[in-house]
């Protein structure tokens, strides 16, 4: 028996994902899944459909959220708790 199989393997450094899918990204940001949907739609979030159309997999790249959190607040997320307006 040699000593090798006692030597620990070398840590690996986990890879940076590259895309999230839509609930994942809502989650991290804390808004709900419909406003990342209205989000993409009016293009302030680009997204990547993956697949066959039209049920491939929906995709928001992970540079795309670095560009979000880092842009000048100017993005207008809608109150959601007033869909009619305040009162």
């Amino acid at each position: 028996m040699t000593r090798d199989r006692y030597i620990a393997p070398p840590a690996q450094t986990p890879t940076p994902r590259l895309a999230f899918r839509p609930a994942e990204v809502a989650k991290m940001l804390g808004i709900p899944r419909s406003t990342l949907y209205d989000m993409i739609r009016r293009g302030d979030l680009r997204s990547v459909r993956v697949g066959s159309a039209p049920r491939g997999i929906l995709l928001v790249p992970a540079e795309e959220l670095t560009r979000l959190l880092r842009a000048p607040t100017t993005l207008r997320i809608p109150d959601t708790r007033f869909p009619f307006g305040r009162p």
